[in-house]
């Protein structure tokens, strides 16, 4: 069973957090096939079996973390509808990419040699390529491609192929952006109307 670590307060953009999730995945997570982590702003999830629960809050904790800023849930089920349906195989792919983000900070922090800025960029650049193109060339179809069809200006069908990857590629960066977007609204209005709260208060 997975279990999920919710920390609050806790930005993995911010301070040694990242190192401190990168020494919480030597000295436990290395061992778990399963584990994944997420940044999400101001809090950060950790997915991991539930053995591993009692070592990673312990460490969590000695890094500064208190304990009312954590909780745990139980069992993870995800709340994306696309992920929920696919859970079992997106366990495994965020796994890998959990896995795959800690061996770059490894390379760039702690390899043989430092990376300079331009050469972490230029590592990072090629496994993002590999990550999209990888999924992208295995799972689409002729279904898949038509039914996008509509969003590409083409003179003829058969020029789909040839720009559908890159023409998709662009509409989800559109997509995320509106989503980025939303998101800092609401989180711009929440503030607004818990100034005006706390000021109605005073």
């Amino acid at each position: 069973m997975i279990s999920e670590i919710k920390i609050e307060g806790h930005d993995l953009d911010e301070g040694d957090n990242l190192a401190n999730l990168f020494t919480i995945y030597k000295e436990v997570l290395v061992d778990d096939d399963l584990w994944h982590f997420f940044r999400e702003g101001d809090y950060t999830l950790i997915r991991c079996d539930e053995m591993s629960l009692g070592k990673i809050t312990k460490i969590l904790e000695d890094q500064g973390i208190m304990p009312g800023q954590i909780t745990i849930t139980d069992e993870w089920i995800d709340n994306i509808e696309a992920t929920r349906k696919y859970q079992e195989a997106f366990t495994y792919v965020f796994h890998g990419f959990s896995v795959l983000a800690m061996q770059l900070y490894e390379g760039e922090e702690h390899g043989a040699m430092e990376m300079s800025v331009n050469e972490a960029l230029e590592t990072f650049v090629g496994v993002f390529d590999r990550v999209v193109h990888c999924f992208l060339n295995v799972a689409r179809t002729d279904k898949k491609i038509k039914g996008f069809s509509a969003f590409i200006p083409v003179k003829r069908e058969s020029h789909l192929w040839g720009i559908w990857e890159s023409s998709f590629i662009m509409h989800n960066a559109l997509m995320r952006m509106y989503t980025l977007g939303s998101y800092s609204g609401k989180r711009q209005m929440q503030s607004v109307m818990e100034d005006m709260l706390s000021k109605k208060e005073e």
